[in-house]
């Protein structure tokens, strides 16, 4: 009897932790920043809005958070592409732990195709992802509830959905889920949750390999994995240089004799040709840093239109410097849009100088080397030692060397 009263105890303390988790696992406070129309009626994006927002609200263990717009929340926390971690920013100054957001555009016929994302705000990661069409009938009125709540409940792992995991054996690849961009390949798999079952096409792309593109079926409930494997594409194959000739070095007794090299230290042609590259490279590297400081400067007058959401109450927008502010009006916002276009141009133009300029002050090096140093080196052989060619892309720079021994 003396043991029972410390068994109780521990039996309801326990109970009391299980309660007290559910209680918590049991208010997940959720924002839906609704669905950005692409090619598609404002009204169809509004209503699948508010549909979610109804969903949510009727839903056990959820909890809505009052937030803006999806297309509010990119201009304030300065979100274009969506990048995970600052939607996962805008989340935490919400104050909720998931994000749902999508965009809705113009399908075959009279369909339209719905695309929806479930972004966990703490880990800063998707955790689902929806793309699905409907059709012209399911796009009004009360007919968009059926499948609003099919997509919420795959979203939140109530549907039965699948997983695809994507493999590749080449880094920085951008991986689209059935035209959809997911992300992009790192050094692990990519692991797509919350897909819908049925046939999906994988396709990766990456500058100077050709697309790479494989249908999957996945099952309800099921992991189907992908492996692509991606293949350069002959375009973006560097040059190819043939090894010089071997000559004949030993002394000749008859016929013309080996013409040397004018070594009086005058000025030739080599010598001006290094020079002028030298001179090239450094003014495009001169001309990446006045870019970056243009960039900059963007940056420092975009500051007093920067928005976030206040720490302490009464938990309105505060300005970059914590203090209360407004919200921006159509004129600051088109200011900040011009601003950051302006912004990305100039980033563009550094990162291309920048290239640019190292390809060629490399190139000066060698040139330098043949007009100064290789002169003065005994001739005993006057095979060629290293071939360095520049190599120059669109999306590339840089230089390609042969050295023979």
């Amino acid at each position: 009897m003396k043991l029972a009263w410390p068994g109780a105890a521990l039996v309801a303390l326990a109970t009391a932790g299980l309660l007290e988790k559910s209680a918590v696992a049991a208010d997940v406070p959720i924002a839906v920043l609704g669905i950005e129309a692409t090619e598609a009626p404002d009204a169809l994006a509004a209503g699948l809005t508010d549909a979610l927002r109804q969903r949510v609200t009727a839903t056990k263990g959820y909890r809505l958070v009052p937030g803006r717009d999806l297309v509010e929340v990119k201009l304030v926390f300065s979100c274009p592409d969506e990048a995970p971690s600052c939607m996962a920013q805008a989340g935490k100054s919400l104050g909720a732990s998931k994000l749902i957001f999508g965009s809705v555009k113009k399908s075959v016929g009279d369909s339209f195709l719905v695309t929806l994302k479930l972004l966990d705000a703490n880990r800063g990661i998707v955790d689902a992802f929806v793309a699905e069409q409907i059709s012209k009938a399911q796009s009004s009125g009360a007919a968009v509830r059926g499948p609003v709540q099919k997509w919420f409940a795959t979203l939140t792992g109530q549907g039965g959905a699948g997983i695809v995991k994507v493999r590749s054996d080449v880094i920085g690849g951008a991986v689209t889920l059935d035209g959809n961009p997911s992300g992009v390949m790192g050094t692990d798999d990519m692991v797509l949750s919350g897909i819908t079952p049925g046939k999906h096409e994988i396709i990766i792309t990456k500058s100077g390999y050709e697309p790479a593109r494989k249908e999957v079926n996945v099952a309800s409930g099921e992991t189907a994995t992908v492996d692509l494997k991606m293949t350069r594409s002959a375009s973006a194959a560097p040059p190819v240089i043939s090894p010089p000739a071997a000559t004949d070095d030993r002394p000749r007794l008859n016929g013309p004799q080996p013409v040397t090299r004018d070594t009086g230290g005058g000025i030739t042609p080599l010598k001006l040709a290094t020079w002028g590259v030298f001179l090239a490279g450094a003014g495009s590297i001169a001309a990446g840093v006045w870019f970056g400081t243009n960039v900059q400067s963007i940056n420092n007058d975009l500051d007093e239109f920067r928005r976030f959401q206040c720490s302490r109450p009464p938990f309105m927008l505060c300005d970059s410097k914590g203090e209360p502010a407004r919200p921006l009006n159509k004129d600051q916002v088109a200011y900040v849009k011009a601003k950051k276009d302006d912004g990305q141009r100039l980033e563009l133009y550094q990162y291309v100088s920048y290239g640019v300029g190292g390809a060629l002050l490399l190139t000066s090096g060698y040139l330098f080397y043949k007009a100064y140093v290789a002169e003065d080196e005994p001739h005993a052989s006057t095979g060629r030692k290293l071939a360095l060619v520049p190599l120059l892309t669109p999306t590339e720079a840089g230089a390609s060397a042969v050295v023979r021994f």
